[in-house]
């Protein structure tokens, strides 16, 4: 709680930066689009020899299928060898080419000039662009948000529910044993949508999710 604290004064300064970020650029001559895209890309890498590259040490997230995601089975293999040694840059695997910084961008980018084209006499809004970007991850984020509030929200009602068993209030024969299975199941329910909230978040970035 003390960490997701601590994020707040960047994500707000990150979103004043959204907002006066288009006027600071129209004013001052000296900063270009190029300048942006040049500390994304860094050292050029020739496309074929990054996809190559890519195929051998891409992230099992880019490829797990819904159990592994949901369990987040995929991240073990990197789990063990952090068991084994200390790890070093090269045995954590890159990022899917969906979410490099590349990738990213160029989807800004199109998305950015989409709405120039169809809102020319207004002046563009990155806020609303990033918006735009990463809707589709905002509400699947926001999905699993709500599901974590409504299994916390559930927790009262349990407590309640065992106060009436412990008193000799059941409604059937197994009552209590039912409780103890259902909240087991809640708090399961709880946990991954928790871890997944999370992660959805920190996966579309800072300045948004938070």
């Amino acid at each position: 709680m003390v960490i997701e604290f601590l994020f707040l004064p960047g994500a707000i300064l990150l979103l004043f930066c959204a907002f006066w970020g288009p006027k600071h650029t129209k004013s001052n001559p000296e900063v270009k689009n190029g300048a942006l895209y040049a500390a994304l890309l860094g050292e050029e890498i020739d496309d074929n020899e990054e996809e190559n590259d890519d195929q051998d040490h891409v992230t099992p997230f880019a490829n797990a299928g819904l159990l592994s995601l949901t369990t987040f089975w995929w991240l073990n293999p990197l789990v063990n060898k952090g068991k084994k040694k200390v790890l070093d840059e090269e045995d954590v695997p890159r990022l899917s080419l969906a979410d490099r910084a590349k990738t990213c961008y160029s989807m800004f980018i199109e998305e950015l000039n989409s709405w120039n084209l169809k809102r020319s006499s207004q002046q563009p809004s990155i806020l609303r662009t990033l918006i735009s970007c990463n809707l589709k991850s905002i509400l699947l984020s926001g999905f699993f948000a709500l599901i974590k509030v409504i299994t916390i929200s559930t927790g009262p009602l349990f407590l309640e529910a065992f106060v009436y068993v412990a008193e000799g209030k059941t409604m059937f024969k197994y009552e209590v044993y039912a409780l103890a299975v259902g909240l087991f199941l809640v708090k399961c329910v709880e946990t991954l949508a928790g871890r997944h909230w999370f992660f959805q978040s920190r996966l579309m970035g800072l300045k948004i999710s938070t």
